[in-house]
């Protein structure tokens, strides 16, 4: 059998995100030096697990070239740099009403690498 000079290798990972809790009426923010907010912080009152994430899915490929002396990797980590749900940010507006915003991460990320076989 001969080898071939190249080969191709892809992955699909699509894995569903856990449940996470969301106050939306949870506890104000500590006042700060100057700043007068509510004296006591509001108890939490939200049912447990409130809030699905997005399923996270992403597609890395990968091409390895080989030589006499050794080979060259290839690959792209999130190939169609779809931008997934790593965590949920919690800020609050001028009337103390929390705020949630999606914190994304890693997008297309290309890589290279060289092995050199002895």
């Amino acid at each position: 059998k001969i080898p071939l000079p190249y080969h191709r290798q892809g992955s699909f990972l699509f894995c569903p995100k856990g449940a996470i809790l969301l106050c939306p009426k949870g506890s104000v923010p500590r006042a700060r030096r100057g700043q007068t907010l509510a004296p006591f912080p509001t108890p939490l009152k939200a049912p447990v697990n409130n809030y699905q994430l997005p399923f996270y899915h992403r597609l890395d490929l990968s091409c390895v070239v080989r030589n006499k002396r050794g080979y060259w990797t290839f690959g792209l980590y999130n190939a169609y740099c779809h931008m997934n749900t790593v965590a949920i940010r919690r800020s609050y507006d001028k009337y103390y009403n929390p705020v949630f915003q999606k914190v994304k991460l890693l997008p297309i990320i290309p890589s290279f690498s060289y092995t050199w076989q002895f």
